[in-house]
């Protein structure tokens, strides 16, 4: 063998050391070794953003251990382990919903009884705050519009009032629209602007069966990452979601209104995380069904939560997201932007928020 044979592997050697394959779903990409665990988080999703930081898992089937399944690499494995590797699925975490709160009654009362001296660590209860439901028809229709809720949540307060059903998890209105944007509820002959409904979260105490996708909304479970979110100075929040909501087809008085609603909790804090939650998970939490079918349909729901001083290190990306332009929030919602202004069709648009207490 020669001299440069043997050198030509050394170096083949040291560069494979110090490299490593990540794959999810078809698309692979190689990347730097990273001795620090969360630092290949990290890499993982600057190369599938499509990942929230949160949920992210690694995965490996290369060590004898795993006896050919994939295996979540755990972080306390990491430095153990990462010299062994050449290969890493990233994938997304699996969430499970919790039971409907109707079965857990029965749990506590039977297997889950507290005793003398035990530990309780309660959930904050979550609030779905004041969504509010717009309908605008070019001409008067009389319209049914269904709301229905996963077992996570339940409604709290709904306007015009109407019979719930489901244990508080789904109702009807009939209405009438009309040409200038007011709506006649049936029921009770009242005249609105819009029509109101806000949900509470229901404590997760059991998990389901059946694992649901992660992208799906969890009102019990909703968070905010590094990559997902922006961070606003409470001082300048009024002003960028001002521009948000306009971007994303809010009106000025839903804009007003949006705003107005949030501001007191908002003011509590130094700095606002917040994103908005694509309509497609946001529908499986809280599905509208509309009778006649409208032409477009927008529902914009925000998350938020408040970020201390102390921890602007921990949002780097966000705050570098929060000078990007607006308009990148109309693709990850999904909004149909000439549709939704076409004043010829059949328009439908809501608003709502969660504040994530932490």
């Amino acid at each position: 063998m020669s001299v440069s044979t043997l050198l030509w592997g050394r170096t083949e050697a040291k560069q494979t050391s110090q490299l490593v394959v990540l794959k999810h779903g078809q698309k692979r990409v190689m990347a730097k070794r990273q001795r620090s665990y969360n630092l290949m988080l990290d890499s993982a999703c600057k190369h599938f953003p499509s990942i929230p930081r949160d949920v992210v898992t690694l995965q490996t089937n290369q060590l004898d251990i795993c006896d050919g399944h994939f295996v979540d690499i755990t972080a306390e494995t990491w430095d153990e382990i990462i010299d062994l590797l050449t290969f890493i699925e990233v994938t997304r975490a699996e969430m499970a919903l919790p039971l409907p709160p109707q079965s857990l009654a029965k749990d506590s009362s039977n297997n889950n009884k507290v005793k003398n001296g035990d530990s309780i660590n309660p959930l904050p209860s979550l609030r779905g705050g004041k969504p509010v439901i717009y309908l605008y028809s070019p001409s008067d229709i009389d319209v049914s519009v269904k709301l229905s809720l996963i077992p996570e949540w339940s409604l709290s307060v709904i306007y015009p009032v109407v019979t719930t059903e489901d244990h508080g998890q789904r109702l009807e209105w009939n209405v009438c629209t009309h040409q200038d944007g007011s709506l006649t509820e049936h029921n009770s002959g009242l005249d609105v602007a819009y029509l109101f409904w806000e949900a509470e979260t229901n404590s997760p105490h059991s998990p389901a069966s059946k694992p649901q996708p992660v992208d799906t909304f969890s009102p019990t479970s909703s968070s905010l990452s590094d990559t997902d979110s922006v961070v606003i100075p409470v001082d300048k929040i009024t002003v960028y979601l001002d521009k948000s909501l306009k971007a994303l087809g809010l009106h000025t008085e839903a804009r007003t209104s949006f705003i107005t609603y949030w501001l007191p909790s908002i003011l509590k804090h130094e700095y606002i995380a917040l994103r908005f939650v694509p309509q497609a998970a946001y529908e499986r939490a809280a599905s509208l069904s509309i009778s006649p079918r409208p032409d477009v349909v927008t529902r914009v729901f925000m998350l938020f939560r408040g970020i201390s001083k102390e921890h602007l290190v921990d949002w780097s990306n966000a705050q570098i997201q929060a000078e990007r332009d607006v308009a990148w929030w109309v693709d990850v919602v999904g909004v149909d932007l000439a549709r939704a202004g076409d004043m010829a069709l059949f328009r439908v648009l809501e608003w709502g928020g969660m504040e994530v207490l932490i």
